[in-house]
């Protein structure tokens, strides 16, 4: 099972209004503890986090990746009744740091719209916003729904 050590963690990101919070790659377990308490899922489901070694410095924006992993737990895993599994993959290459989230969960219906979402469209405007990079996401098979998106590195 998962220890839902830290239910208030979604409280701290939302400090500061729209200005983004920013937690290193070790800080996003208690993040995922913090949406799995919110979103109620089953003790089955199961959670990975994969950080390439060379991302550990870096600061990875929490109201991008936030929500993102938010929708995976709530519409992809939350509703299955065995669980489910997200995997988040944090990878470095050049100059970029690259994200999927991935979950197989319920996946998207062939006549969803994927903008409706206030989530996903504040999400995909403000990784545009500040990064000038899209989001892109496609149905993960045999089932649930994959996330990604980059951003530069941080500058040190």
């Amino acid at each position: 099972g998962i220890s839902h050590s830290n239910p208030f963690i979604l409280s701290e990101l939302h400090l500061g209004g729209g200005t983004p919070t920013f937690l290193s790659p070790k800080e996003l377990a208690r993040l995922v503890d913090g949406i799995l308490t919110k979103c109620k899922v089953t003790p089955d489901a199961e959670f990975s986090i994969e950080v390439d070694p060379d991302c550990l410095d870096e600061k990875i924006p929490s109201m991008i990746l936030q929500p993102l992993v938010e929708n995976a737990v709530k519409h992809g895993i939350a509703p299955k009744m065995d669980g489910g599994k997200v995997n988040i993959n944090i990878q470095s290459s050049g100059d970029e740091l690259y994200f999927e989230i991935a979950d197989n969960g319920m996946g998207l219906a062939e006549n969803a719209d994927v903008h409706s979402g206030t989530g996903l469209s504040n999400t995909r405007l403000r990784l545009e916003k500040m990064y000038q990079s899209p989001l892109l996401y496609e149905n993960n098979l045999p089932s649930g729904f994959i996330v990604r998106f980059n951003i530069p590195k941080s500058q040190k």
